[in-house]
């Protein structure tokens, strides 16, 4: 636990870069994705590893999950390089040097692990092709907006679990027995969960609206009501947390929890028991 923000040399030291392994730092392939430098990304990092790479390892075992965690981060650091590259000769964007420095945290191997999730071998139902669309179309917009070099790593990192990884985990597939009534309503009472943690790890001036709709959402979790009641209060906790927090993971997983009430199919019944 850090008692305050990670420095420049902690970062050098355990985090990964081209200097890791120019200089035989070969640990930084491994500790950075443990070490995170902000609190939203703590709260998104949570979330995003209990429900996607939780279901990795459900779905295709222990080693298929760390296997997913850290060959996501290896790979899109690799060609997020290889794709910058050329931009950065023709004078489009900033050389490589300057933006692929040391990095920590497990932002690409959480975006890894969502995309094996919505790839293959599962079907294309209703609900995985919108949340598909949806992150692709999230994660290129930030990529046009901020135009980062971590923001070409995210992109990679997604399309790499989905059309890489999950074709490769196709045979190590086994039956899973989970209910999806049960599992929308994990995710809702999750959702709720995560904006009180952002509430209380943020602040601002928003936190109050933070509170009410994490209440909301961790009540809905337990309690289910009808969807229309549902659906509004989604809508309501959505806007708010846009206009209380500029913090984009918070949003995505209000905007998440929604999509699983509307299209319930995104977890394909046959698919969580285990159908072929």
């Amino acid at each position: 636990v850090m008692s305050g923000p990670i420095s420049e040399t902690q970062t050098n030291r355990w985090g990964l870069g081209d200097e890791s392994i120019s200089r035989l730092r070969l640990w930084g392939l491994f500790t950075a994705n443990y070490l995170i430098d902000k609190p939203v990304a703590i709260i998104s990092t949570f979330v995003m590893v209990i429900v996607f790479l939780g279901w990795i390892e459900i779905r295709y075992g222990t080693m298929a999950a760390v296997a997913t965690w850290f060959t996501g981060t290896w790979v899109a650091t690799v060609v997020a390089a290889i794709i910058w590259w050329p931009f950065a000769l023709l004078g489009i964007a900033q050389p490589l040097a300057d933006v692929a420095i040391p990095e920590v945290g497990s932002s690409a191997a959480t975006w890894t692990a969502l995309g094996v999730v919505l790839g293959w071998p599962g079907k294309w139902s209703r609900g995985s092709l919108v949340a598909g669309l949806a992150s692709t179309t999230f994660l290129t917009a930030l990529l046009i907006d901020h135009r980062t070099f971590t923001s070409v790593e995210h992109l990679v990192a997604f399309a790499f679990g989905m059309l890489v990884v999950a074709p490769m985990l196709a045979g190590c597939a086994r039956p899973v027995y989970l209910d999806p009534a049960f599992a929308a309503r994990f995710l809702v009472g999750l959702s709720g969960v995560t904006a009180l943690l952002t509430a209380v790890s943020v602040g601002g001036t928003g936190w109050p609206v933070m509170v009410i709709a994490g209440v909301a959402l961790v009540i809905l979790g337990v309690w289910p009501i009808s969807p229309i009641p549902t659906l509004a209060l989604l809508a309501v906790g959505g806007v708010a947390s846009v206009l209380a927090t500029p913090n984009p993971a918070t949003i995505v997983v209000f905007l998440g929890a929604a999509a699983i009430l509307v299209w319930p199919d995104i977890f394909d019944r046959d698919i969580l028991r285990g159908a072929s």
